[in-house]
């Protein structure tokens, strides 16, 4: 991705975030359809999970998220 597009995608999260008052929120794309790569967070937790990859099912994350 681009710097300028890596930009944008953590205005939008910074938005969601502070639109929902949450101490971190996340933006998440499937790869593979069984991985999930976490593109961007922010926030308290950020540090922790901006980049990492993992299987969706060992995520958290429910089926309509995903879908």
């Amino acid at each position: 991705m681009s710097d300028r597009a890596n930009q944008l995608l953590e205005e939008i999260v910074q938005r969601v975030k502070d639109i929902l008052k949450a101490e971190t929120a996340v933006v998440a794309e499937v790869e593979e359809e069984e991985v999930l790569n976490y593109a961007e967070a922010v926030g308290k937790h950020a540090q922790v999970i901006n980049g990492n990859r993992g299987a969706i099912a060992n995520s958290g994350v429910c089926g309509r998220a995903i879908e």
